[in-house]
């Protein structure tokens, strides 16, 4: 699909190139204005398309290498998983992108590196984007087409290594930040720190 984009903008150029190299008399409408809109659509379709499968491809082996694990039923597994996105604020607690290490069912015990979403009630002290995390939880897989592979809901969180580098500096300015507006009236004292860092961990879902 990328190369049938690619061909589609090829073509689009070619035509409008020939369009402006018409010999110089009475202007005539050539409809090359129309075609090469239309093949410029195309390939921004095609593109889009492209992108999408390639997505679909690249988790595709993340997703097998967790996709036998016995976890139905409201089973309790262990994940060690690093915090890679954002923490938010949900209508349940918190929410948050991660990449797993490691998953572990009963004796089975798993590394990976497939993307995960981590729900959890509580957010302990040092839970920000870089953190690394241990959950007990129970999951079920995403959807196909979903960026994450599994959607995991953590009964207990422990951060076993905190932000470090420039993810410690983010943490602490916008910790920081929280800290200041506390007290403040609202929605002012939930939306400053989101306007200023994009934290929203305070904004009620």
């Amino acid at each position: 699909m990328w190369a049938g984009a690619f061909v589609a903008l090829l073509i689009g150029f070619r035509v409008r190139a020939t369009g402006r190299r018409r010999p110089s008399g009475p202007k005539r409408p050539s409809g090359r204005g129309g075609v090469s809109g239309a093949l410029a659509l195309t390939a921004v379709m095609l593109a889009f398309a492209a992108s999408t499968v390639s997505h679909i491809a690249v988790a595709e082996p993340a997703r097998r290498s967790v996709a036998d694990l016995p976890i139905g039923g409201g089973r309790a597994i262990e994940i060690e998983a690093d915090v890679v996105g954002k923490v938010e604020s949900s209508a349940t607690g918190y929410r948050f992108d991660a990449l797993l290490r490691s998953v572990s069912v009963g004796e089975i015990h798993r590394p990976s590196s497939a993307p995960i979403l981590v729900r959890a009630a509580e957010r302990p002290p040092g839970l920000d984007l870089g953190a690394r995390v241990h959950l007990v939880a129970t999951a079920f897989p995403a959807e196909n087409g979903d960026r994450a592979v599994l959607v995991a809901t953590a009964s207990e969180i422990e951060v076993i290594r905190a932000p470090s580098g420039p993810f410690a500096v983010a943490a602490m300015l916008r910790n920081g930040l929280v800290d200041a507006v506390d007290g403040l009236p609202e929605p002012g004292a939930c939306l400053v720190p989101g306007l200023a860092v994009g934290d929203t961990s305070a904004v009620d879902a």
